[in-house]
């Protein structure tokens, strides 16, 4: 980041003495008998070559990297710098406008034109895993559930526990897309990196689910001894509202460490799941999930009747009157 100032100010030097250059090569053809064979050389590129292949070992290195010049210059390299913006982020207009003009390039200097380099792959890496996001969430949402229907036998308390987390998960991505997206406030390329997107959500939902645990077993012991919705919700945040606020006290502090760091990307993942983890612990864990079950009632502990004797564990003792199986 350092050194880009320098960079620009040396590639509108060097774009300053190509059009001089020009200007020059244009006079001495109108002086010359016989400019059409000067302007066939120049054109051809042998100039071009010889003149970097009589060069330093450095300048060699260095010329290497745009043309092979151990070849005979068969082939050369074009960086195209595009103004404003990251060209790595999926979906960017430069490489549609690039893809375009390939057919005409290679059509006027009969070779072959492909398009790559570092943007593009980084194009492609994010186009990649943002399309297999949806594939994650689904795919962990699914395994978590039918995890938790053998730990709570139930179906409606782990579908609970399963959307609302989504749901606090999918607010600390809101936050960071007011804070990392498009000004980029808290600095970075103006957009959420992919890998962090897909880090923040299985890490964050996998700490959410967890307090989601703490909470919904104690509620299912609760729930057990004095077959009442109202009590096993009482039961349950007496027993680990403090655990969870002491384990998400500590998650949150060891994420913070992460958003002070000087790489945008890391400050993504430590602001994204010091938000998801806050949330999960707070707003989700103690207010959403404990009302949702206190509205739905008896049927939180509904499960249906062939179910029970499939699964592993004591079955609960309950009233007969209330008995949710």
């Amino acid at each position: 980041a350092g050194g880009a100032g320098a960079l620009r100010r040396g590639l509108e030097r060097l774009r300053g003495g190509t059009v001089v250059a020009r200007i020059r090569t244009r006079r001495l053809a109108r002086g010359l008998g016989n400019a059409e064979r000067l302007a066939d050389a120049s054109g051809s590129g042998h100039f071009v070559l010889a003149a970097l292949d009589a060069g330093s070992p450095g300048r060699r290195a260095a010329a290497s990297f745009a043309v092979n010049l151990d070849r005979g210059g068969s082939a050369a390299q074009i960086a195209v710098l595009a103004a404003g913006g990251s060209v790595a982020r999926a979906g960017h207009p430069l490489r549609e406008r690039l893809e375009r003009e390939l057919p005409r390039l290679e059509r006027e200097t009969g070779g072959a034109a492909r398009l790559g380099g570092p943007a593009a792959v980084m194009q492609d890496f994010d186009s990649e895993t943002f399309g297999r996001l949806g594939l994650l969430v689904a795919g962990l949402s699914g395994i978590t559930f039918l995890v938790l229907v053998l730990v709570l036998r139930s179906l409606l308390l782990p579908l609970l526990a399963v959307l609302l987390n989504v749901t606090g998960v999918a607010a600390a991505f809101g936050v960071l897309v007011l804070l990392f997206q498009g000004e980029a406030r808290l600095g970075g390329p103006g957009f959420l990196d992919a890998i962090m997107v897909a880090g923040i959500f299985s890490v964050a939902f996998g700490l959410a689910i967890d307090y989601g645990v703490f909470l919904l077993t104690r509620m299912r012991e609760g729930y057990s001894r004095s077959g009442s919705t109202d009590e096993a919700v009482a039961y349950g945040l007496r027993r680990t509202a403090g655990v969870v606020a002491g384990a998400a006290a500590i998650m949150i502090a060891v994420f913070v460490a992460f958003a002070t760091s000087e790489i945008a990307s890391m400050r993504q993942l430590g602001i994204g799941l010091a938000v998801a983890v806050l949330l999960a612990a707070s707003i989700v864990g103690l207010v959403l999930l404990p009302a949702a079950i206190r509205l739905c009632g008896h049927a939180s502990w509904w499960l249906p009747r062939w179910l029970p004797a499939r699964l592993v564990g004591p079955r609960p003792r309950v009233g007969a009157d209330d008995d949710p199986w």
